[in-house]
């Protein structure tokens, strides 16, 4: 990302009187990120550069503050820019104004990332966002410990059944973590929980039934999450 975005999305953020950390809970990033945003060494994904166009109140090309030279107009009529982003060296296209039959597709340069129109976007190239530092940690020490553990037990007691169900905390505690550090419950796996109470129940006392009945738990779970999240967003605007 330019020095020049840079400075932008710093000025915005001044004027709507919004500190770093303030914006950074608006948009369910940290404070890092923002900070980044704003020294120029890392860039807001599409996803992000929409959600700060809709903070803002200003359209895509006012937020990254384009000029008349920076603009070009296809044989469609659609004026776009382009700028390059420093973290990932793709191009990243911004269409300003997006025609009505956007059916054809065969003008898009399958290098770009594009963002077509003010308020939605298409983005072909879009990867999913890397586990962060603290998710890698938790997965790769609960790695070790169980597998400490599960070798442990299973020699010196002979429980290698059904300490198995060990495994399963794995994927369990990252997520745990990563539910806390973004603030957002969805993120949690709360079928593997589930799981593992409904394995160790039916392995220790044979309940097998009625304890099917917890997997009931997941859509609620999951719905009530939508609900606070969605409430969060909103209570944000």
């Amino acid at each position: 990302m330019t020095i020049k975005l840079a400075n932008r999305l710093t000025e915005l953020r001044k004027e709507h009187g919004y500190s770093q950390e303030e914006l950074a809970d608006k948009l369910g990033v940290s404070r890092q990120a923002v900070s980044k945003w704003e020294r120029a060494e890392a860039s807001p994904d599409t996803d992000n550069l929409i959600e700060l166009a809709r903070i803002y109140g200003v359209s895509l090309d006012e937020l990254l503050g384009f000029n008349k030279e920076q603009v070009e107009t296809n044989k469609k009529g659609v004026a776009s820019a382009t700028f390059e982003d420093n973290e990932s060296g793709k191009k990243l296209r911004i269409d300003i104004n997006l025609p009505k039959d956007d059916d054809d597709d065969d003008d898009e340069d399958d290098d770009e990332d594009c963002i077509k129109g003010n308020h939605y976007f298409k983005d072909t190239n879009k990867k999913e966002e890397p586990k962060s530092l603290g998710e890698l940690i938790s997965s790769l020490v609960t790695t070790f410990l169980v597998v400490i553990a599960y070798v442990v037990l299973g020699t010196l007691f002979n429980l290698w059944h059904p300490l198995w169900i060990m495994f399963l905390l794995i994927p369990l505690v990252p997520s745990f973590f990563n539910a806390i550090a973004k603030r957002k419950m969805s993120h949690f796996a709360w079928p593997i929980l589930v799981t593992i109470v409904f394995l160790t129940i039916g392995c220790l006392y044979g309940w097998w039934h009625p304890m099917w009945v917890v997997f009931l738990t997941i859509p609620v779970y999951y719905g009530i999450a939508e609900i606070i999240e969605k409430y969060k967003k909103d209570h944000n605007k």
